[in-house]
């Protein structure tokens, strides 16, 4: 999905003179805290399915112990109805916990993949706070300064079509995509606000 911009190709180091400091400083914070939420969100996640995971096992060795006792047990008609009853039950939670155990699984491949486009997105905001602290804060902004910041927003999961001059947000919530127009003199500050609240 993503879209090729005039420029973007240079190395960093070539590009930092394109920044306005004042303003960077601020999008920066915001961007690398909203990156802590998510990381939290999702580690809290990760911990919901594992204690449901965890719930499920002890079901499923408790109900393992109950067919071992009926077994046991006088081999009468209701004793064998009860013992169908309760390998029928083992059986449904036994897939549940196949499937929970796989969706967990999935989660947690993901939950390092993000772990790794977190930290590099660090390193990159890191290196632009560093850049806007030495640099004068007089320059001005170019067109090549958005590029690069909005080129971050783009490995989170957005749309830029750099032409137009449009992002598209998509909103993982509501699944509805909400259009911001760059040429309508929108500052870092309210483009940087605009895309997490709608993210």
């Amino acid at each position: 999905m993503g879209t090729q911009f005039p420029g973007l190709s240079l190395p960093i180091v070539q590009i930092r003179s394109f920044f306005d400091i004042q303003k960077d400083l601020s999008a920066i914070d915001t961007i690398n805290n909203n990156l802590k939420k998510l990381e939290s969100l999702r580690q809290e996640e990760l911990d919901r399915h594992q204690a449901k995971l965890d719930e499920l096992q002890r079901e499923l060795e408790h109900f393992e112990s109950s067919i071992e006792e009926l077994k046991n047990n006088q081999k009468s008609k209701e004793v064998k109805e009860e013992l169908l009853k309760v390998e029928d039950l083992v059986f449904t939670i036994a897939k549940h916990l196949t499937s929970l155990n796989m969706e967990l699984n999935a989660l947690k491949l993901k939950y390092n993949q993000d772990l790794v486009k977190l930290e590099n997105l660090q390193n990159q905001l890191a290196e632009l706070e560093q850049h806007s602290i030495e640099t004068d804060a007089n320059k001005n902004v170019s067109e090549r300064s958005k590029a690069l910041k909005l080129k971050l927003y783009e490995s989170l999961g957005l749309k830029l079509d750099f032409n137009s001059k449009q992002v598209l947000v998509l909103n993982k919530k509501s699944q509805k995509t909400n259009v911001l127009n760059l040429d309508q003199g929108y500052d870092e500050m309210f483009i940087s606000e605009y895309i997490w609240d709608n993210i």
